[in-house]
């Protein structure tokens, strides 16, 4: 893509054809990445929703570190020098009850969104990663 730009835009799948769309996003997405290295998709998230994604991250003191070595080549890319910290943004019983107040659901959305993208992601990854890109992909938990 061009600078700033991205390769797809994330589908409205439940305006489109279900399991065919997802299948043909997935197949799109791993012919990307076998063709490049890479791809980048848009997601859509409003301005207000990114700043309360913006302020998660940033509202409590990180530890950051690097990823187990098994694990980062995979995730990262080679000779990578990227720390990682992890948002403390699980959702507990208790953040559950709470969602039952419909203001309070306006807070956990974003986050929820992006982590249900990311999760999307490694499911459509590990449809033709395997053909495709030669590796199994998925997500981890």
């Amino acid at each position: 893509p061009e600078e700033g730009g991205f390769d797809f835009s994330w589908p409205d799948f439940d305006a489109d054809e279900g399991p065919e769309a997802r299948e043909d996003f997935s197949l799109l997405m791993c012919t990307e990445i076998a063709a490049k290295g890479y791809c980048v998709l848009q997601t859509f998230l409003t301005p207000q929703d990114r700043q309360r994604v913006l302020q998660s991250g940033e509202s409590e003191d990180r530890h950051f570190s690097r990823m187990a070595q098994e694990l980062e080549a995979a995730y990262m890319g080679f000779e990578n020098d990227t720390k990682i910290a992890t948002l403390n943004d699980e959702i507990t019983d208790e953040d559950e009850l709470a969602l039952e107040d419909e203001k309070n659901v306006e807070e956990f959305a974003p986050l929820r969104r992006c982590d249900t993208q990311v999760a999307a992601v490694g499911g459509f990854l590990a449809r033709f990663g395997p053909s495709i890109l030669g590796v199994g992909c998925g997500r981890l938990q």
